[in-house]
């Protein structure tokens, strides 16, 4: 899933920000479009298991920040329906991870997204797909 958008395209992360929780995670947003998104997050030993790797949930948080900035963008209202993940690779505090999202299905008012999680080496950690619900206008 890598992802080349021209830069027109692109918006500036301070015009989708992150929600307060994901922030709190350290996720940061590198790129993000109407169709795709590029998110980074270094972990901490505060994600930690108790078998010293990577919480899935925190991986699992990533993702579905990574699929649903994206809807954002696009200014869907969506709320996640599903979230199904497959976790590849254990990873370890101090590692960074770059989390990759794309829109699958824009469909009347459901949309299928996926995300690969993979460290900055190229180790596949984690892929995921998300489905949304999009929300009438608030």
């Amino acid at each position: 899933m890598n992802q080349t958008e021209n830069a027109k395209e692109q918006l500036a992360p301070s015009q989708v920000p992150l929600s307060q929780f994901s922030k709190s995670v350290g996720i940061t947003v590198e790129m993000v479009t109407e169709n795709c998104s590029r998110l980074r997050l270094t972990t901490t030993e505060d994600a930690m298991n108790a078998f010293g790797i990577i919480h899935g949930g925190i991986l699992a948080t990533l993702a579905d920040t990574c699929m649903g900035i994206i809807l954002r963008a696009a200014k869907f209202p969506a709320v996640t329906l599903e979230l199904a993940i497959n976790y590849l690779s254990a990873t370890k505090p101090g590692d960074d991870l770059i989390a990759e999202g794309q829109v699958v299905h824009f469909g009347g008012s459901v949309i299928t997204t996926q995300c690969m999680i993979s460290s900055t080496s190229g180790k596949k950690i984690a892929i995921a797909k998300g489905t949304f619900f999009r929300r009438k206008h608030q």
